[in-house]
Protein backbone atom coordinates (compact mmCIF):
# COMPACT_ATOMS: atom_id res chain seq x y z
CA UNK A 1 0.00 0.00 0.00
CA UNK A 2 1.53 3.32 -1.07
CA UNK A 3 0.41 6.18 1.14
CA UNK A 4 -1.81 8.68 -0.69
CA UNK A 5 -2.57 10.67 2.46
CA UNK A 6 -0.56 11.66 5.50
CA UNK A 7 -1.08 9.13 8.30
CA UNK A 8 -2.45 10.16 11.67
CA UNK A 9 -0.11 8.79 14.35
CA UNK A 10 -1.45 8.21 17.86
CA UNK A 11 0.78 7.11 20.73
CA UNK A 12 -0.12 5.88 24.20
CA UNK A 13 2.82 7.38 26.13
CA UNK A 14 2.43 5.05 29.11
CA UNK A 15 2.16 1.78 27.17
CA UNK A 16 4.98 -0.69 27.58
CA UNK A 17 7.90 -0.77 30.05
CA UNK A 18 8.62 2.62 31.62
CA UNK A 19 12.39 2.21 31.22
CA UNK A 20 12.20 2.17 27.41
CA UNK A 21 9.81 5.08 26.75
CA UNK A 22 12.42 7.76 26.00
CA UNK A 23 14.22 5.34 23.69
CA UNK A 24 10.90 4.55 21.98
CA UNK A 25 10.33 8.23 21.20
CA UNK A 26 13.75 8.45 19.56
CA UNK A 27 13.06 5.29 17.55
CA UNK A 28 9.70 6.66 16.42
CA UNK A 29 11.24 9.94 15.26
CA UNK A 30 13.90 8.06 13.29
CA UNK A 31 11.37 5.64 11.74
CA UNK A 32 9.16 8.53 10.60
CA UNK A 33 12.08 10.46 9.12
CA UNK A 34 13.08 7.37 7.13
CA UNK A 35 9.65 7.51 5.54
CA UNK A 36 9.95 11.23 4.87
CA UNK A 37 7.18 11.93 7.32
CA UNK A 38 7.10 14.79 9.80
CA UNK A 39 8.23 13.26 13.13
CA UNK A 40 5.10 14.34 15.00
CA UNK A 41 2.35 12.43 16.74
CA UNK A 42 -0.51 12.94 19.19
CA UNK A 43 -0.40 11.29 22.60
CA UNK A 44 -3.39 9.89 24.43
CA UNK A 45 -4.31 10.96 27.97
CA UNK A 46 -6.69 9.54 30.54
CA UNK A 47 -9.25 12.13 29.41
CA UNK A 48 -8.34 12.03 25.70
CA UNK A 49 -8.37 8.61 24.06
CA UNK A 50 -7.54 7.50 20.53
CA UNK A 51 -11.17 7.77 19.45
CA UNK A 52 -11.37 11.42 20.48
CA UNK A 53 -8.09 12.12 18.69
CA UNK A 54 -9.55 10.64 15.49
CA UNK A 55 -12.67 12.81 15.89
CA UNK A 56 -10.45 15.89 16.10
CA UNK A 57 -8.34 14.86 13.10
CA UNK A 58 -10.68 13.79 10.27
CA UNK A 59 -9.25 12.54 7.00
CA UNK A 60 -8.84 9.45 4.86
CA UNK A 61 -5.21 8.60 5.61
CA UNK A 62 -4.16 5.58 7.68
CA UNK A 63 -4.47 5.79 11.45
CA UNK A 64 -1.38 4.41 13.20
CA UNK A 65 -2.08 3.55 16.84
CA UNK A 66 0.95 2.69 18.98
CA UNK A 67 -0.14 1.06 22.22
CA UNK A 68 -1.89 -1.95 23.69
CA UNK A 69 -5.30 -3.50 23.09
CA UNK A 70 -7.01 -0.94 25.33
CA UNK A 71 -5.61 1.86 23.17
CA UNK A 72 -6.84 0.22 19.94
CA UNK A 73 -10.44 -0.26 21.09
CA UNK A 74 -11.64 3.39 21.08
CA UNK A 75 -9.86 3.92 17.75
CA UNK A 76 -11.74 0.96 16.26
CA UNK A 77 -15.03 2.31 17.63
CA UNK A 78 -14.51 5.50 15.59
CA UNK A 79 -13.17 3.82 12.42
CA UNK A 80 -15.70 0.99 12.13
CA UNK A 81 -17.80 1.22 8.98
CA UNK A 82 -15.28 3.43 7.17
CA UNK A 83 -12.51 2.66 4.69
CA UNK A 84 -9.90 4.54 6.73
CA UNK A 85 -7.37 1.84 7.67
CA UNK A 86 -6.05 1.16 11.16
CA UNK A 87 -2.43 0.09 11.65
CA UNK A 88 -2.11 -1.31 15.20
CA UNK A 89 1.49 -1.17 16.45
CA UNK A 90 1.94 -3.33 19.57
CA UNK A 91 3.28 -1.55 22.66
CA UNK A 92 1.09 -2.64 25.59
CA UNK A 93 1.04 -5.48 28.09
CA UNK A 94 -1.22 -7.66 25.92
CA UNK A 95 -1.07 -6.72 22.22
CA UNK A 96 -3.35 -9.63 21.29
CA UNK A 97 -5.02 -7.79 18.39
CA UNK A 98 -1.77 -6.76 16.70
CA UNK A 99 -0.24 -10.21 17.22
CA UNK A 100 -3.34 -11.87 15.76
CA UNK A 101 -2.76 -9.86 12.58
CA UNK A 102 1.00 -10.69 12.49
CA UNK A 103 2.01 -7.04 12.94
CA UNK A 104 5.79 -6.95 13.57
CA UNK A 105 6.71 -5.95 17.14
CA UNK A 106 9.66 -3.84 15.98
CA UNK A 107 8.58 -0.25 15.45
CA UNK A 108 10.42 0.37 12.17
CA UNK A 109 9.17 -2.88 10.63
CA UNK A 110 5.60 -2.15 11.69
CA UNK A 111 5.68 1.34 10.16
CA UNK A 112 7.07 -0.15 6.95
CA UNK A 113 3.57 -1.55 6.41
CA UNK A 114 2.48 1.99 5.50
CA UNK A 115 4.39 1.35 2.26
CA UNK A 116 4.25 -2.43 1.83
CA UNK A 117 1.13 -3.56 3.67
CA UNK A 118 -2.29 -4.50 2.34
CA UNK A 119 -5.74 -3.72 3.69
CA UNK A 120 -8.21 -6.35 4.86
CA UNK A 121 -11.61 -6.24 6.54
CA UNK A 122 -12.10 -7.81 9.97
CA UNK A 123 -15.12 -8.44 12.16
CA UNK A 124 -15.88 -6.49 15.30
CA UNK A 125 -18.34 -7.10 18.08
CA UNK A 126 -20.64 -4.37 19.30
CA UNK A 127 -21.92 -3.77 22.81
CA UNK A 128 -24.11 -0.66 23.09
CA UNK A 129 -22.17 2.32 21.66
CA UNK A 130 -18.76 0.60 21.71
CA UNK A 131 -17.15 -2.02 19.52
CA UNK A 132 -14.72 -4.64 20.73
CA UNK A 133 -11.84 -6.25 18.88
CA UNK A 134 -10.89 -9.07 21.26
CA UNK A 135 -13.86 -9.67 23.48
CA UNK A 136 -15.97 -8.70 26.46
CA UNK A 137 -16.32 -10.52 29.75
CA UNK A 138 -18.45 -10.49 32.86
CA UNK A 139 -17.46 -12.02 36.19
CA UNK A 140 -14.05 -13.34 37.17
CA UNK A 141 -12.02 -12.24 34.12
CA UNK A 142 -13.29 -8.66 34.50
CA UNK A 143 -12.72 -8.80 38.25
CA UNK A 144 -9.09 -9.84 37.73
CA UNK A 145 -8.55 -7.03 35.22
CA UNK A 146 -9.99 -4.55 37.71
CA UNK A 147 -7.72 -5.88 40.44
CA UNK A 148 -4.51 -5.79 38.37
CA UNK A 149 -2.48 -2.79 39.50
CA UNK A 150 -1.75 -0.51 36.52
CA UNK A 151 1.74 0.38 37.74
CA UNK A 152 2.55 -3.28 38.36
CA UNK A 153 1.35 -4.13 34.84
CA UNK A 154 3.84 -1.68 33.37
CA UNK A 155 6.71 -3.41 35.17
CA UNK A 156 5.80 -7.12 35.06
CA UNK A 157 3.16 -7.31 32.33
CA UNK A 158 0.82 -10.31 32.54
CA UNK A 159 2.16 -11.39 35.94
CA UNK A 160 0.08 -8.57 37.43
CA UNK A 161 -3.04 -10.56 36.45
CA UNK A 162 -1.69 -13.68 38.14
CA UNK A 163 -1.19 -11.73 41.36
CA UNK A 164 -4.69 -10.23 41.13
CA UNK A 165 -6.26 -13.66 40.49
CA UNK A 166 -4.50 -15.14 43.50
CA UNK A 167 -6.28 -12.61 45.71
CA UNK A 168 -9.71 -13.87 44.57
CA UNK A 169 -9.58 -17.48 45.75
CA UNK A 170 -11.92 -19.24 46.30
CA UNK A 171 -13.60 -18.19 43.06
CA UNK A 172 -17.15 -16.85 43.28
CA UNK A 173 -19.76 -18.32 40.93
CA UNK A 174 -23.02 -16.81 39.69
CA UNK A 175 -26.17 -17.89 37.89
CA UNK A 176 -26.39 -16.75 34.26
CA UNK A 177 -29.18 -16.80 31.68
CA UNK A 178 -27.64 -16.99 28.21
CA UNK A 179 -29.12 -16.61 24.72
CA UNK A 180 -27.12 -17.40 21.56
CA UNK A 181 -28.94 -16.66 18.29
CA UNK A 182 -32.25 -17.40 20.00
CA UNK A 183 -31.08 -20.56 21.82
CA UNK A 184 -31.50 -20.15 25.59
CA UNK A 185 -29.83 -21.98 28.47
CA UNK A 186 -28.68 -21.42 32.05
CA UNK A 187 -25.22 -21.90 33.55
CA UNK A 188 -23.57 -21.50 36.93
CA UNK A 189 -20.14 -20.05 36.15
CA UNK A 190 -17.26 -17.91 37.34
CA UNK A 191 -17.13 -15.87 34.15
CA UNK A 192 -18.72 -15.50 30.74
CA UNK A 193 -16.58 -14.27 27.85
CA UNK A 194 -17.62 -13.33 24.31
CA UNK A 195 -14.60 -13.47 21.99
CA UNK A 196 -13.95 -12.05 18.52
CA UNK A 197 -10.14 -12.18 18.17
CA UNK A 198 -7.35 -13.88 20.03
CA UNK A 199 -6.75 -16.60 22.55
CA UNK A 200 -7.42 -14.82 25.84
CA UNK A 201 -10.47 -14.18 28.00
CA UNK A 202 -9.12 -11.25 29.96
CA UNK A 203 -6.14 -12.78 31.78
CA UNK A 204 -7.02 -16.41 30.96
CA UNK A 205 -5.69 -18.36 27.98
CA UNK A 206 -8.19 -19.93 25.60
CA UNK A 207 -7.84 -22.37 22.73
CA UNK A 208 -6.93 -20.76 19.39
CA UNK A 209 -10.50 -20.59 18.19
CA UNK A 210 -11.62 -16.95 17.99
CA UNK A 211 -11.02 -15.80 14.41
CA UNK A 212 -12.00 -12.20 13.69
CA UNK A 213 -12.71 -12.97 10.04
CA UNK A 214 -15.06 -15.94 10.38
CA UNK A 215 -18.33 -14.04 10.81
CA UNK A 216 -19.00 -15.47 14.27
CA UNK A 217 -18.60 -14.59 17.94
CA UNK A 218 -17.36 -17.26 20.36
CA UNK A 219 -19.02 -17.68 23.76
CA UNK A 220 -16.89 -19.12 26.56
CA UNK A 221 -18.48 -20.20 29.85
CA UNK A 222 -15.76 -20.67 32.50
CA UNK A 223 -16.16 -22.67 35.71
CA UNK A 224 -13.66 -22.84 38.58
CA UNK A 225 -15.69 -23.78 41.65
CA UNK A 226 -13.25 -26.30 43.11
CA UNK A 227 -9.61 -27.19 42.74
CA UNK A 228 -10.39 -29.76 40.02
CA UNK A 229 -12.28 -27.20 37.91
CA UNK A 230 -9.55 -24.58 38.43
CA UNK A 231 -6.95 -27.05 37.14
CA UNK A 232 -9.23 -28.08 34.27
CA UNK A 233 -9.71 -24.42 33.31
CA UNK A 234 -5.97 -23.76 33.27
CA UNK A 235 -5.34 -26.94 31.25
CA UNK A 236 -8.10 -26.34 28.67
CA UNK A 237 -5.83 -24.73 26.01
CA UNK A 238 -3.55 -27.79 26.14
CA UNK A 239 -6.25 -30.38 25.40
CA UNK A 240 -6.42 -32.04 21.94
CA UNK A 241 -10.12 -31.13 21.89
CA UNK A 242 -10.73 -28.15 24.23
CA UNK A 243 -14.48 -28.53 23.75
CA UNK A 244 -14.28 -31.65 25.96
CA UNK A 245 -13.04 -29.65 28.96
CA UNK A 246 -15.25 -30.04 32.02
CA UNK A 247 -14.45 -26.47 33.10
CA UNK A 248 -15.44 -24.68 29.89
CA UNK A 249 -18.47 -24.61 27.61
CA UNK A 250 -18.17 -23.20 24.09
CA UNK A 251 -20.92 -21.86 21.84
CA UNK A 252 -20.86 -19.76 18.66
CA UNK A 253 -23.25 -17.19 17.27
CA UNK A 254 -23.79 -13.70 15.90
CA UNK A 255 -26.04 -12.37 18.65
CA UNK A 256 -25.28 -13.19 22.30
CA UNK A 257 -27.07 -12.00 25.43
CA UNK A 258 -26.02 -12.76 28.99
CA UNK A 259 -28.01 -11.91 32.13
CA UNK A 260 -26.42 -12.35 35.57
CA UNK A 261 -28.09 -12.82 38.94
CA UNK A 262 -26.60 -9.47 40.09
CA UNK A 263 -24.51 -6.60 38.78
CA UNK A 264 -20.98 -7.90 38.08
CA UNK A 265 -17.69 -6.43 36.78
CA UNK A 266 -17.52 -6.10 32.99
CA UNK A 267 -14.44 -5.63 30.78
CA UNK A 268 -14.08 -4.68 27.13
CA UNK A 269 -10.79 -5.55 25.41
CA UNK A 270 -9.06 -5.74 28.78
CA UNK A 271 -10.38 -2.44 30.14
CA UNK A 272 -12.69 -2.14 33.15
CA UNK A 273 -16.19 -0.90 32.30
CA UNK A 274 -17.78 -0.95 35.75
CA UNK A 275 -20.55 -3.21 37.06
CA UNK A 276 -23.49 -4.28 34.88
CA UNK A 277 -26.30 -6.88 35.00
CA UNK A 278 -25.24 -8.56 31.76
CA UNK A 279 -23.92 -8.36 28.20
CA UNK A 280 -25.62 -7.84 24.84
CA UNK A 281 -23.20 -8.46 21.97
CA UNK A 282 -23.85 -8.29 18.23
CA UNK A 283 -21.42 -9.20 15.45
CA UNK A 284 -20.61 -6.62 12.77
CA UNK A 285 -18.90 -8.66 10.03
CA UNK A 286 -16.04 -7.19 7.96
CA UNK A 287 -16.68 -3.78 9.52
CA UNK A 288 -13.13 -2.56 10.24
CA UNK A 289 -10.35 -1.90 7.71
CA UNK A 290 -6.87 -2.79 8.98
CA UNK A 291 -3.40 -2.64 7.48
CA UNK A 292 -1.48 -5.94 7.66
CA UNK A 293 1.68 -7.54 6.22
CA UNK A 294 1.45 -8.40 2.50
CA UNK A 295 1.79 -12.13 3.21
CA UNK A 296 -0.98 -12.14 5.83
CA UNK A 297 -3.79 -14.59 5.04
Amino acid sequence: MQMSSVPLIIVNPVAGPSASRLLERDRLKLALKRRRLVPEWIETRLDYDAGQIIDDNPGDGPVVVIGGDGTMQPAATRLVGSDRPLLPVPRGSGNVFARSLSIPPLLDRALRLLETGKTIKVDVGRMADEVFLLGVGIGLDADVIRGADRKLKRHVGGLAYVFAASQMLPVKHHEFEIEVDGRRFRERAAAIHVANFGTRAGPFRLPPMADGRDGMLDLVVMKAEGLEEVLNLLATPLLPDPAQSKAVRFERGRSIQVRADKDLPVQIDGEDRGDHPGLHCELEPAALTVLVPPDSV
